[in-house]
């Protein structure tokens, strides 16, 4: 039995495999106390000001300190991480996936508006993607509720909502501001599936279905 958890990650595709390693290694700093929130997360000022390059590495890779709901989290990111890896046909194509991803992501906290923790931002957005891609698998909350992929945006942000409670420290306060950057991560999701998935079949049909 102990080796179960070592069997289901060797499991997972190399690219998922490294994601979920380095974000149980952060979360696991952070819980130590080696490194603070505010050491990791991603700000303009920080990076490019005062030179802290790591931030864009582990911004990607932070999701709290290590608890029960980073457990949570990090479940439901191996899942969409690992079907969206395995949807393309080579490592390097997913790779420049969540580059392109990513970057969007980054520029939207540097120029409109504070993201801080990019990698649950990119958590977001891949799970509108797995929503839109596979509308109709049906999924559960606890074993109770049933739905169809295509709500799952929906139920996974009043989800949070409910549970969201403010913390002292936290750097984001306002479940309205927390529901303003939720909007943005599944709209840049939308776009990203209309100019890989759709705008080759609107313009291009010798290409229908070709991903990025």
């Amino acid at each position: 039995m102990e080796h179960v958890p070592v069997q289901w990650l060797m499991e997972v595709p190399i690219v998922t495999r490294m994601l979920t390693i380095g974000i149980f290694a952060v979360s696991l700093i952070n819980f130590a106390g080696f490194a603070s929130e505010r050491d990791l997360v991603y700000t303009y000022e920080d990076v490019f000001i005062r030179g802290q390059f790591w931030r864009i590495l582990t911004s990607l890779l932070y999701f709290g300190p290590f608890s029960f709901n980073v457990l949570v989290i990090l479940y439901m990111f191996v899942g969409y991480s690992k079907y969206l890896e395995n949807s393309f046909h080579r490592t390097k194509d997913f790779i420049t996936c969540l580059a392109i991803l990513s970057s969007g992501l980054f520029m939207f906290s540097t120029y409109v508006h504070p993201l801080y923790r990019i990698g649950e931002h990119l958590m977001d957005t891949m799970l509108y993607i797995y929503s839109r891609r596979q509308p109709t698998d049906g999924l559960q909350i606890l074993g109770i509720y049933r739905f169809n992929a295509i709500y799952l945006p929906v139920m996974f942000t009043v989800l949070s909502v409910v549970r969201y409670h403010p913390m002292q420290g936290n750097m984001r306060t306002l479940p309205l501001t927390w529901i303003y950057e939720n909007v943005f991560s599944f709209l840049w999701g939308h776009i990203y599936l209309f100019l890989c998935d759709t705008a080759p079949k609107l313009h291009r049909p010798a290409l229908a279905g070709a991903r990025v």
